[in-house]
């Protein structure tokens, strides 16, 4: 863990290690969608500012809907722009995203589907840094895992540390400098951001409509997050439907709408498709009489 990334010489400037690779997140991400549209053959220039106000609203819509959940954390506007890892609500953000990147490719005469498609690569890409940087910033850090074969321990001050001090301070050596063996969840999410970025490239190979791709790796997204690093965190809500917790219960809802969606736009492809028409048979020549 290292919160701290280091500090600018000469201006004495910590820069943070969750902010430092959201912003690198960006960049990444930026690149590889104004990439993917040239080879979409739509115009980069008319969708970098695109990119930029979608994800410059889609943060601002994941802190502010953290806030709403957390309204003790609010104090002034300033701190709706306050980037701290564990800050912020996902699908939110996502969801903000989506409506405004897909209003302005609209206007743009672009499918907001095959906009999505674009994104979501850069949106798998942009996974696997955030995470990084709430590993290295200690946050979201996975539940109590003394047998597991890559269990971790955070340095004494991180958030694992003192939750430990807290309430598993039995387990703990007196004095201890390091918290007890948990799950490096921020490093499986990051693995399985690494596989969304390969399932985009595979699916956008073979698509066969707008959407394809995005609705792909938001199922893919859905499952993993919910079903893959949730159950593994330590701040993971309690059951309210059996073993399902809210988040769970609600992925399961997107997922099927999701997955409706998905048929219906293959539906509509297969349906306005062009069929073919069977070859017009060839008249008999009559054999003439000797």
């Amino acid at each position: 863990m290292k919160p701290v990334l280091f500090t600018l010489p000469g201006l004495g400037w910590e820069i943070q290690a969750y902010g430092f690779f959201v912003a690198l997140a960006l960049i990444v991400a930026w690149a590889q969608t104004l990439r993917l549209s040239r080879a979409a053959g739509l115009d980069p220039k008319a969708l970098g500012p695109v990119f930029v106000a979608s994800s410059a609203a889609g943060i601002l819509g994941a802190r502010a809907a953290w806030v709403v959940q957390h309204p003790q954390a609010y104090e002034g506007v300033g701190s709706l722009v306050a980037l701290q890892a564990g800050t912020m609500a996902p699908f939110a953000g996502v969801v903000v995203a989506m409506v405004v990147g897909g209003a302005w490719v609209t206007r743009l005469k672009i499918g907001p589907w095959a906009w999505y498609d674009i994104l979501a690569p850069a949106m798998a890409l942009g996974l696997v840094f955030e995470r990084l940087g709430a590993f290295f910033a200690g946050s979201a850090f996975g539940r109590y895992a003394p047998d597991a074969a890559l269990s971790i321990r955070f340095p004494a001050g991180a958030p694992a540390h003192l939750q430990h001090l807290r309430t598993l301070a039995n387990l703990m050596r007196p004095g201890a400098l390091e918290s007890l063996p948990v799950h490096p969840v921020q490093l499986y999410a990051a693995a399985l951001g690494v596989v969304g970025v390969g399932l985009c490239l595979w699916v956008r190979r073979r698509k066969t409509f707008d959407g394809q791709v995005f609705l792909s790796f938001g199922m893919f997204y859905l499952v993993a997050r919910s079903f893959v690093e949730e159950p593994l965190r330590a701040d993971a809500p309690a059951g309210v439907l059996g073993p399902l917790n809210t988040g769970q219960v609600g992925s399961l809802v997107m997922l099927c709408v999701l997955a409706v969606a998905y048929r219906l736009l293959e539906r509509r492809t297969l349906s306005s498709a062009p069929r073919s028409r069977p070859a017009a048979s060839k008249p008999k020549k009559k054999k003439r009489k000797r």
